[in-house]
């Protein structure tokens, strides 16, 4: 298990930066309730603030779980977006976690910040139901907060990724993607419940921000 913890220098760049720009997803919001297996609607807009989003390079947009601390990208939406998209929809993949409101839009620049980081933004927490996968207990514990302050709303984040590691061993379909969390048909003779497994969490400083001081326009996350 290798793990990198975000450094004085990089929590200050981003807490810098944060100041100075704010992408804002204005969908989903708290009271949104997507379903598994239907398209979901995600919306955003940018502040006007530099850095732009179109100095983002492309825009990826992901799925998550988790806490201020740590967070799991389960399903990636969007891929290397065009700047100039403010929206999308995709369906969810109902395999990827179990019914929850604990999910969270997560989105990322393609370009790297001067401290080797991707501009980030996030959602608010919301509520998926018709979902046919299941949380294994270490990701369970991150999306309920258990590592730090949960976050709850909309929140820019300019850095974010400080670190990857192993947090399960169960069998499982994985997505492949970095600090991403697949859950499916377990592979395991002693289950034969959906998990989610292969996960490798993003670990964030606590102090970075708190999610959900904005869902109206400033928010603060990881």
């Amino acid at each position: 298990m290798k793990t990198t913890f975000v450094s004085l220098a990089l929590f200050l760049a981003v807490v810098a930066q944060m100041v100075a720009s704010m992408a804002v997803i204005t969908n989903p919001v708290s009271s949104t309730k997507g379903k598994g297996g239907k398209k979901l609607s995600v919306v955003w807009n940018d502040d006007g603030k530099s850095p732009k989003i179109s100095d983002w390079g492309g825009v990826n947009v992901f799925l998550a779980v988790g806490s201020q601390n740590v967070q799991y990208k389960l399903q990636q939406l969007g891929s290397n977006l065009p700047v100039t998209q403010t929206k999308g929809s995709w369906k969810v993949d109902p395999s990827i976690g179990a019914n929850s409101k604990s999910y969270f839009i997560r989105m990322e620049g393609t370009k790297l910040g001067s401290d080797g980081n991707p501009p980030m933004a996030f959602s608010a927490r919301f509520e998926l139901s018709n979902m046919s996968g299941q949380f294994n207990s270490t990701v369970q514990n991150a999306a309920n907060g258990k590592e730090g302050a949960a976050p709850s709303s909309s929140t820019t984040g300019s850095s974010g990724s400080s670190s990857t590691s192993s947090a399960s061993s169960s069998s499982t379909s994985s997505t492949g993607l970095s600090g991403a969390a697949s859950s499916s048909k377990s592979s395991s003779a002693s289950s034969s419940s959906s998990t989610t497994s292969g996960v490798a969490p993003i670990y964030l400083n606590s102090a970075l921000v708190t999610v959900g001081a904005i869902a109206a326009g400033v928010a603060a996350f990881v």
